[in-house]
């Protein structure tokens, strides 16, 4: 077995020891070990649980780290940081910033702090930067951008480019796509994002890229699902992600014949890509044109992206009953 989907189930399989019945949707757990694996640290369900538990208790009563979603926070904490409790008090105060910006109280928001988190100066200045972002993007697609769209947001205004600039370039990749016979909604305006985080790839060989790769899809009989456009962004920013579609096939099937994973097979195509990408920057500098320092960036675009949606699935769950 590939040593990343080894890594992952035995780390998903621990974890559901350990927390049995926590979780009504396993993808949480999926979620937690697959950020492990793309960060390639080890996991220790101690630390994990004593960070879990640490964010729980220092959260107010209706704060959204009382829910099961902290630990998908405490998971990208605890493997981007040495002192992952001293990052989520540095957390919070990023998250205290975004919220005087403008951003609503919610989970999101935590999540596009975490993005920020890296950033050592210039935090207020970068929550606001965000918000004008968000604006942009709440204008130009009024229907199309919610809180889940906050985490991109924090990523893109990381980038140097003015809002205007930035919001001129999501436009017209969105726009290019639609012509190219991308569905327009919020999977193809996330794509778009994406692919405005890198600015030293030509625009033109971007979007042929992007065709490509959602072609391979075919090729490789995966359906052609816009949920699964943010991937389609992730392999058109390499050179020739393309034929990185044979790796990820095999993974993928590997991940489908695990009894815990065989029900949450689109999951399980998104973390094939993100192991297969996350361990081809390590090994082969060749394949990355541009995008040695954002290829972090664009996996953590995707995993907020997977977190979105299922946080979105759950409302709509629990609306409906």
């Amino acid at each position: 077995m590939n040593k990343n989907a080894e890594q992952y189930v035995k780390i998903l399989l621990e974890l559901k020891d350990k927390m049995k019945w926590k979780f009504a949707d396993p993808r949480n757990l999926m979620m937690v070990a697959g950020t492990y694996v793309v960060h390639n640290k080890p996991f220790d369900w101690n630390k994990f649980h004593a960070l879990s538990e640490h964010m729980k208790n220092e959260s107010s009563f209706f704060s959204p780290l009382k829910s099961n979603y902290r630990y998908t926070l405490a998971a990208g904490l605890d493997t981007l940081s040495n002192q992952p409790e001293y990052s989520f008090s540095r957390m919070v105060h990023v998250y205290e910033d975004l919220v005087a910006s403008g951003f609503g109280k919610t989970v999101f928001t935590y999540i596009a702090a975490m993005v920020l988190l890296e950033e050592d100066q210039q935090q207020q200045k970068l929550a606001q930067k965000a918000r004008d972002i968000y604006k942009a993007m709440k204008k130009e697609h009024s229907f199309l951008t919610t809180h889940s769209d906050y985490p991109l947001a924090a990523l893109l205004a990381k980038e140097k480019d003015s809002v205007e600039t930035l919001t001129e370039t999501m436009e017209y990749y969105y726009k290019e796509l639609k012509q190219r016979g991308f569905r327009i909604g919020n999977d193809l305006q996330f794509l778009s994002h994406i692919l405005s985080i890198d600015k030293q790839l030509n625009r033109t060989r971007v979007l042929e890229r992007c065709e490509t790769v959602y072609h391979a899809l075919e090729e490789f009989d995966f359906k052609q699902k816009t949920m699964y456009y943010p991937t389609v962004g992730l392999l058109a920013l390499l050179e020739n992600g393309e034929q990185l579609f044979p790796t990820i096939k095999a993974l993928y099937e590997q991940l489908n014949g695990e009894k815990s994973l065989k029900w949450n097979k689109d999951l399980n195509f998104m973390m094939a890509v993100s192991f297969t990408v996350s361990e081809e920057s390590e090994n082969t500098e060749t394949l990355i044109t541009g995008l040695s320092t954002t290829i972090e960036t664009i996996i953590q675009a995707q995993q907020a992206a997977m977190t979105a949606a299922m946080i979105g699935a759950a409302a709509a769950s629990n609306s409906g009953n």
